[in-house]
């Protein structure tokens, strides 16, 4: 096909203010991915839009298997705000004294 551009499991996204961690869970625009590596704000960086991820979480909520998450820009949590990021689904419970979740993103 003349109008294929590249497999969408990981994408080429500008790092927002404040620059991304790899391995971290980051917003950009209305996009939710896992950053692959490092970069400083306005640097390109290749995202994960699908698969399976274990990532950080706030101590003191609960997460169980199935529950739909969203990004705040800041923590994932579990009831959308009216502008947050549909980050995915959790795929194993995640107890509130858990520093982690393991997330199946929606990509």
């Amino acid at each position: 096909m003349k109008n294929y551009i590249q497999k969408a499991g990981t994408i080429t996204l500008t790092a927002p203010s404040g620059g991304v961690v790899s391995g971290q869970g980051v917003a950009v625009g209305d996009f939710f991915v896992v950053a692959s590596g490092d970069a400083a704000q306005g640097e390109e960086f290749e995202g994960a839009l699908c698969g399976a991820f274990e990532v950080t979480k706030p101590t003191g909520v609960t997460f169980s298997q199935g529950d739909r998450l969203f990004f705040d820009g800041s923590d994932l949590v579990g009831t959308d705000g009216g502008s947050d990021v549909d980050a995915g689904r959790v795929l194993v419970d995640a107890g509130s004294a858990a520093t982690s979740v393991i997330l199946v993103l929606n990509g």
